[in-house]
């Protein structure tokens, strides 16, 4: 593992017209490296985000998250990138708590950190509250490990787990 490691913010979206401006302008306010993964939106994200200095790069068709994330580690891989934080383009997650993930990958550059979203609000439908409890649930009893909130998308990757 290289002693420096080089970050690329990767923001995977399909059909967010709404929030995708300002999660990219945020993003773009605490990191300079920002790739948006267009995953074959019906509008297309780099008419949404121009004039700002995120690369996009477009699937024609919609493949998916998963296949989007692979699509960025990739593009990091080729580019010299160590590892991948990615962010979800829905606006439910703050891009000032990037420097907690750098922070954390530079003492840990091996581990897979995922971040936790705030379930406090009142607002939160109970199928999201329970479906994040149940699958935190079964992530312990299937790996002894205590996971926060296992369908959190803001997650900070080695690249080459990826690769």
């Amino acid at each position: 593992m290289p002693d420096e490691i080089r970050i690329l913010l990767a923001i995977p979206v399909y059909d967010h017209p709404g929030t995708l401006r300002a999660v990219v302008a945020g993003a773009l306010a605490v990191h300079d490296q920002v790739l948006v993964i267009d995953d074959g939106s019906s509008e297309a994200a780099a008419g949404l985000i121009a004039g700002l200095a995120a690369t996009v790069v477009r699937h024609p068709e919609n493949l998916g998250k998963g296949e989007a994330i692979r699509t960025a580690a990739r593009w990091a891989a080729e580019r010299g990138f160590t590892h991948l934080v990615t962010m979800d383009a829905d606006g439910q997650h703050d891009p000032a708590q990037f420097p907690a993930f750098r922070s954390r990958m530079e003492a840990s550059p091996e581990a897979v950190i995922i971040g936790v979203r705030d379930f406090g609000s009142p607002t939160v439908p109970r199928a999201s509250r329970f479906g994040r409890a149940f699958g935190n649930f079964w992530v312990r009893v299937q790996t002894g490990l205590a996971v926060g909130d296992i369908q959190s998308g803001y997650r900070a990757y080695p690249v080459r787990a990826l690769t």
